[in-house]
């Protein structure tokens, strides 16, 4: 399988903790206390998406960017 590199989008959301989104993924977003719970979170929905659409015969997207 091809390696593909897919981007976090990190800000800062009103509550003071932090949110991000892969754009390549509409529904591939999370959140965290701090920056390294997020990076952290966000890895393990991306990893457990892209398990489900590999097992699902799902085509990945191309990263952009």
């Amino acid at each position: 399988m091809e390696k593909k590199t897919y981007f976090l989008a990190v800000y800062e959301n009103e509550l003071g903790k932090f949110s991000g989104r892969f754009a390549d993924f509409e529904c591939v977003c999370d959140d965290g206390d701090t920056l390294e719970e997020l990076i952290y979170n966000a890895k393990e929905l991306l990893n457990f998406t892209v398990a489900y659409m590999v097992d699902h015969k799902q085509a990945l997207p191309e990263p952009s960017g």
